[in-house]
C-alpha cells in the first residue's frame, strides 16, 4: 500500500490545505431548485432553467473534486 508523502518544508502544508478546502465546501453555494409556481413559460425561464441546471452541475462536480482531494490528502485515495 502506498502511504502519502510528508512535506518536508513548511510543515503543516497539508493542515492548512485541508481547513482550505473545509472552507470553501462550507461556502459552497447550495443546489438551485426548480420553481414549480408559474403556470406559463416564457423564453427567459427556459433559459433561467437550462443554466441553473448547467450551474448545478458544475457545483456537484467541485464538491466531488474537493472531497476527493480530502480523501487523496489523508492517503485514502490515489489521485492521479
Amino acid at each position: 500500500m502506498l502511504e502519502p508523502q510528508e512535506a518536508s518544508i513548511g510543515g503543516g502544508t497539508s493542515d492548512k490545505t485541508i481547513a482550505i478546502i473545509n472552507e470553501i465546501l462550507i461556502k459552497l453555494p447550495a443546489i438551485i431548485k426548480k420553481s414549480e409556481d408559474k403556470k406559463t413559460i416564457d423564453a427567459i425561464d427556459i433559459c433561467l432553467l437550462q443554466e441553473s441546471v448547467r450551474f448545478n452541475k458544475l457545483l456537484l462536480y467541485i464538491e466531488k473534486s474537493l472531497k476527493d482531494l480530502l480523501l487523496a490528502i489523508k492517503g485514502e485515495a490515489i489521485m492521479t
